[in-house]
């Protein structure tokens, strides 16, 4: 419809705002798909002297329950689910520390169960 000598210059801006969708696409794509095991600074309480992962600090931690989500190509690392648990331990949210530490929410919620009600789930 445009005369045919504005052909090439119709192009070049048809071009142009092509790829600059394209590229917010991408980095928005980007920041929202972040990799499972990356962890983003969460806020932890103090270590103790024994360190963050001392046998006080794992006791009551739902192994048994979390057996079935530590297999698969996406698995969670055990000190991923270590932090998760005493972020649980100290009152975080899940929606919390899914987005610290990019864990699943099913995962998340087991370990938030298990900390607020640890004589369902003792080991027997």
């Amino acid at each position: 419809m445009a005369p045919r000598h504005e052909h090439p210059f119709l192009n070049s801006v048809l071009l142009g705002f092509s790829l600059a969708a394209f590229i917010a696409f991408a980095a928005l794509r980007h920041s929202r798909h972040r990799p499972a095991r990356q962890v983003r600074n969460p806020t932890l309480p103090e270590p103790g002297p024994e360190g963050w992962f001392s046998p006080d600090a794992l006791e009551g931690f739902p192994m048994k329950r979390l057996q079935p989500f530590l297999t698969g190509p996406n698995a969670p690392g055990l000190n991923q689910l270590f932090t998760a648990w005493i972020l649980a331990t100290h009152g975080h949210s899940t929606s919390s520390i899914c987005h610290q530490l990019g864990l699943p929410p099913d995962v998340v919620h087991t370990l938030i169960e298990a900390a607020h009600h640890p004589e369902r789930h003792q080991a027997k």
